[in-house]
């Protein structure tokens, strides 16, 4: 059985989703620093999956975010927040799995968590409709090559065997997936990944 880590401010909430995920393995954790404190009890715990419920916006520490990276295989990351389009896009960057409102339903949020434990991606309807928005205000920005680029990148393609479908060289895909990074602002190959498919996820 999966272990869930719930990080929250509240144990009433805490105890509603006990009730909803009553076939589920959930700890709480109160702790508000979202650093080293809470990096000792997630090794502790040793959950499959993190719950982060947030009433307020904070940022992760650089700690946490390393930690949860390079533990990405063993522990998805599902954030319960804000309806703010900022706290969505710096969390699907920090490699959230699932993004949901606070208000979310249950049904809602049992389909997050049952995709987020088969490995999936999940962001409800209104937030993938605003990430498709934003790509479309930046469509310009990317080149024919690029947008085809990117279905490819959200299945989960490498480099090679992309070149392989376009019949290009790996450098030349690597070239691109450059300059999409520079263009969409994003960072690391890991987060051009999370950011296409998080695009085809519903």
């Amino acid at each position: 059985m999966i272990k869930t880590l719930v990080i929250s401010h509240s144990p009433v909430y805490f105890q509603g989703l006990k009730s909803l995920l009553r076939n589920e393995h959930l700890f709480l954790s109160l702790e508000i620093d979202l650093g080293r404190k809470l990096i000792e009890q997630i090794k502790k715990y040793k959950p499959g999956i993190v719950i982060l419920h947030q009433s307020f916006f904070e940022f992760l520490t650089q700690d946490l975010i390393k930690f949860l990276f390079s533990n990405k295989k063993k522990i998805k990351l599902i954030v319960i927040g804000a309806k703010n389009k900022n706290n969505i896009d710096y969390y699907i960057k920090q490699g959230a799995d699932a993004y949901l409102y606070e208000d979310v339903d249950q049904k809602t949020l049992l389909k997050a968590y049952e995709a987020v434990k088969k490995d999936k991606l999940y962001f409800t309807e209104e937030i993938t409709q605003d990430l498709l928005r934003n790509i479309s205000a930046q469509k310009d920005k990317l080149t024919d090559k690029e947008t085809q680029l990117m279905r490819f990148i959200a299945q989960g393609f490498s480099s090679k065997e992309i070149a392989q479908h376009l019949n290009c060289s790996v450098n030349t895909v690597n070239v691109h997936k450059f300059n999409m990074k520079i263009k969409l602002n994003i960072k690391s190959n890991a987060e051009l990944f999370r950011y296409s498919a998080s695009l085809t996820s519903q």
